[in-house]
């Protein structure tokens, strides 16, 4: 995975509030940079191939100096409120576009300083419940990553979610988003997009 200063975040939502009295509705067909404190902009670069790029696909990145492959979902969970949100995606490993899949999460957390031991509470709509905790060390970029099992990865790929708490297992601040009636499918469309191999090839300028 690419990791920059200012991650750059693909993702599909109905609604993002900046502040407790404002809220805006981006178009979702646009790709958005969220930065660290919270605050976002639309990212211009194309999509080199001339398809609806509305919805969910696999962004495919090529470096043109080492052919290495990147595969990373356009559109991730997202939820900000103020100076505080997160996204959520499923973290997806392969060296070529047949060997591609669904591995874990990686989440990005800003607004709750350093991170670590992030837990991922998940409620789906038919009440059940599902736990994560990150694995990956301390760290002040906010960056949380998640090893999916078999029985976890079910649960995603099939249950429709209600609400996702991110924790911060270091002073245990936390944030609840609620995805009832928006985006209660996010993790269902991304696994169907890596059964039927959706990849469209991003552009590098």
């Amino acid at each position: 995975m690419i990791y920059k200063q200012v991650l750059v975040l693909l993702l599909l939502f109905s609604g993002l509030s900046i502040n407790a009295q404002e809220i805006i509705k981006p178009d979702p067909s646009k790709e958005v940079i969220l930065y660290e404190d919270g605050t976002w902009k639309y990212d211009d670069s194309p999509i080199s191939e001339d398809k609806n790029d509305q919805g969910q696909f696999i962004a495919k990145m090529v470096d043109e100096m080492t052919d290495k492959v990147y595969y990373y979902f356009n559109e991730g969970l997202v939820y900000t409120n103020g100076g505080e949100g997160f996204r959520v995606s499923v973290s997806i490993e392969g060296t070529d576009d047949n060997s591609i899949k669904g591995t874990g999460l990686s989440a990005k957390v800003v607004g709750l300083k350093c991170v670590e031991k992030v837990k991922l509470y998940f409620l789906f709509v038919d009440g059940t419940k599902m736990e994560l905790e990150s694995w990956n060390k301390f760290n002040c970029e906010g960056n949380a990553w998640y090893s999916l099992n078999n029985k976890q990865a079910t649960l995603l790929s099939s249950k429709r979610i209600d609400k996702i708490r991110v924790e911060n297992g270091r002073n245990y601040q936390s944030i609840t988003a609620d995805y009832s009636g928006q985006d209660e499918e996010y993790f269902i469309i991304s696994f169907k997009k890596l059964d039927e191999k959706d990849i469209r090839l991003k552009k590098v300028e």
